[in-house]
């Protein structure tokens, strides 16, 4: 017989029961460990395909493993992404700090036309993956006249900011934007997400000269959540004093 304590309750399906007991199980291996596949699951808690196949699912959706076809199912990685004052993001960095490797497969790079309003604009999209598993979707503007000094190194995958300072810049991400949300379908598609997506984290930043406060790179990016674990600091300054009596 197989393992028989991870029975539900009417309250908790029994399928949550078993993913939180692999979830537990699972906590202690190092990240991209190959796991049990469904035929194992069903087997180990004497269940049928199906309700593994929903044990799977519910871990999927708490972005603890990643389901591969054609290769199995792996704990998540789960890199640290730290995004605190003095520390911008940085997706190269925080990939080379964790000890992985990463590649940018560049899926367009388009000009938009001048208009009334806008000048010229260069819009590419990539696609970013670590350890050869899809990560990130990036789509990144730069407008005229800094996107035909860039166009040549976004289309070969080179790094943005590495090549704004080549050209002089001063690059300084003046802005971040973090949230959660669900991705539009083509972008989730990208992503490889096969069914409806979980919560993915969404990074949306601008970049200025600092020398001189000219605008040169807008982004806006989908990161997977089994690949990075978003952790944002923010640092308060302390309250103003409170003025004396008779000083108000």
């Amino acid at each position: 017989m197989g393992e028989t304590s991870e029975r539900g309750t009417p309250s908790l399906p029994r399928y949550v029961a078993i993913a939180d007991t692999l979830a537990a199980r699972w906590s202690s291996l190092v990240p991209n460990s190959l796991v049990d596949s469904e035929t194992q699951i069903a087997a180990s808690f004497d269940i049928n395909r199906q309700t593994a196949r929903e044990v799977l699912k519910e871990l999927e959706r708490r972005n603890l493993v990643r389901r591969i076809v054609g290769r199995g199912t792996f704990t998540a990685l789960k890199l640290a992404y730290p995004i605190e004052r003095g520390r911008p993001p940085r997706f190269r960095r925080v990939v080379a700090e964790a000890g992985y490797s990463h590649e940018i497969v560049l899926a367009s790079v388009r000009w938009q036309r001048e208009t009334s309003s806008r000048p010229r604009t260069l819009i590419s999209e990539r696609l970013v993956a670590v350890e050869g598993l899809v990560a990130a979707f990036a789509t990144d503007v730069f407008v005229e006249p800094i996107g035909a000094e860039v166009v040549d190194a976004v289309r070969s995958g080179a790094s943005i900011f590495e090549t704004l300072q080549e050209l002089g810049a001063r690059p300084w991400r003046r802005r971040a934007t973090v949230s959660t949300g669900q991705p539009d379908r083509s972008v989730a598609a990208r992503l490889g997400y096969a069914t409806g997506p979980p919560l993915t984290w969404n990074l949306r930043s601008e970049t200025i000269n600092a020398a001189t406060g000219e605008a040169l790179h807008h982004s806006d990016t989908w990161i997977r959540s089994d690949v990075f674990d978003v952790g944002i600091t923010l640092d308060f300054p302390p309250d103003e004093p409170a003025a004396a009596p008779g000083q108000g």
